[in-house]
């Protein structure tokens, strides 16, 4: 690297740091978040300049430090993401099971079953309809009502 090129970023740092230093501390937390969104911005069209990056990959990272003030408006403008993101906060609706009939029925069980094949027919049936294997929620929560009400005895 350019020795003359280390001693301007070298003053330039020093630069920084000593004008962050005169910044209140809750001004000294946006600035510094500000200056690193910044030269990681530089540093990224360094990388392309030099072909050591594709420019889409810097382009992208040049338009980091505006992604604070852009990403409220984006949020207002699609809705959409709101209520994604309200969907994913909200817990499962409940799913009651009425009574003892209807939850053997949803575990595929004979009435008078034993708490061992109560058990293993909830582990068999939650390993296909678990939520985080591709299953529903509502599903999810019939079966586990549904153990739960004939465990609870």
């Amino acid at each position: 690297m350019n020795p003359l090129l280390l001693i301007i970023l070298f003053g330039l740092t020093a630069i920084t740091l000593f004008w962050l230093r005169t910044l209140l501390p809750q001004q000294r937390r946006r600035a510094t978040i500000q200056i690193i969104l910044v030269a990681l911005a530089l540093f990224l069209l360094f990388l392309a300049i030099t072909g050591r990056m594709h420019w889409i990959g810097a382009a992208i990272g040049a338009l980091l430090p505006f992604v604070r003030r852009v990403l409220p408006w984006l949020i207002r403008l699609l809705p959409f993401l709101k209520r994604k993101r309200d969907q994913k906060t909200q817990s499962p609706a409940k799913a009651p099971v009425s009574n003892k009939e209807e939850a053997y029925q949803i575990l595929g069980l004979k009435p008078g079953a034993s708490r061992e094949e109560i058990l293993a027919a909830h582990k068999r049936l939650m390993q296909k309809a678990h939520p985080d294997r591709g299953g529903s929620d509502w599903l999810a929560a019939r079966i586990n009502a549904a153990k739960e009400l004939l465990t609870k005895d």
